[in-house]
């Protein structure tokens, strides 16, 4: 399931996975909402395996500010090269108890 977020006035589609550990934002979707084209992050050491086991390299975290359905939430995101545009992962639902 999908849903829509506005993170810093942008329009973003974020895929809701009772699976993922972490919340994740793509480099796409991150550059199109922050000020600062240039961050940096630091690598994350965490393990993070997408359904197929493949690996994927995580950065960050990132602390943004997102709205869904008029409510906002302020939310820790890894960076990862993902074709959509984000995950909120188990770390969003337990934090907001959904």
């Amino acid at each position: 399931m999908f849903v829509e977020a506005i993170m810093n006035g942008f329009r973003v589609k974020l895929l809701v996975d009772t699976v993922a550990t972490l919340s994740i934002i793509s480099p796409d979707a991150l550059h199109a909402v922050l000020d600062d084209q240039s961050p940096i992050f630091a690598q994350v050491d965490q393990p993070f395996l997408m359904a197929d086991r493949t690996a994927l390299n995580l950065e960050g975290p990132v602390l943004m500010s997102l709205s869904i359905s008029g409510l906002v939430f302020s939310q820790r995101f890894a960076l990862a090269d993902t074709v959509i545009d984000g995950i909120l992962g188990l770390d969003f639902m337990k934090i907001n108890e959904c």
